[in-house]
């Protein structure tokens, strides 16, 4: 393959969040479009720090008494994960990292309750949609989505209200089995 700058990517990308099962995942063609909020889909806002996606494979290894090398190994589990801080600190955000929903809403209030009670540990999965930048032979800004299917928030949610920090929601949210016939995760290029 020969060298191409065009090929470097940087800058930030937009996250969106939507039911698992119930979101219309937008197609492939649309790739530059936002995801329509009629199709279930609502942007996080604002993150810091960058939003990062990991895939982390495990692999288990052959061994055989009669041969010193290891014969070949098997893909056993994978990992994949999606983090980022939303800094836009909302009733909704907070929901989204709690795995939970905004409760009742009024003239001047909204609140929150977390899930509790005999369905506490019944939690909603969610899709994640993640619009950033893909390399352009031609220099043209291009678009990458990547959608996680069915993710769940797993990490630690800390409110740290202090004088000289900005605070934010820190959230991880992992992908899981969907099915034989649906990958957990798909991403696309715009190329034109």
């Amino acid at each position: 393959m020969a060298q191409n700058p065009n090929n470097l990517i940087m800058g930030p990308a937009q996250v969106y969040l939507g039911a698992f099962g119930t979101s219309t995942e937008p197609a492939d063609a649309a790739v530059n479009l936002a995801p329509a909020a009629s199709g279930g889909w609502t942007e996080v806002g604002l993150t810091d720090g960058g939003v990062s996606m990991t895939i982390t494979p495990k692999f288990t290894d052959f061994n055989a008494d009669q041969i010193v090398d290891t014969p070949g190994t098997r893909l056993t589990s994978r990992t994949i994960v999606v983090a980022t801080t939303m800094s836009e600190v909302t009733l909704a955000n907070l929901a989204n990292a709690l795995n939970s929903t905004v409760g009742a809403t009024g003239a001047n209030f909204a609140t929150f309750e977390p899930n509790f009670g005999q369905f506490a540990s019944q939690l909603p999965y969610a899709a994640v949609i993640l619009d950033g930048w893909a390399p352009s032979t031609s220099g043209q800004n291009f678009r990458r989505r990547v959608i996680l299917r069915k993710t769940m928030q797993t990490s630690k949610v800390d409110l740290n209200y202090a004088k000289d920090k900005q605070l934010g929601l820190s959230v991880t949210w992992q992908a899981y089995f969907v099915s034989n016939t649906v990958a957990p995760y798909h991403l696309v290029d715009q190329v034109s």
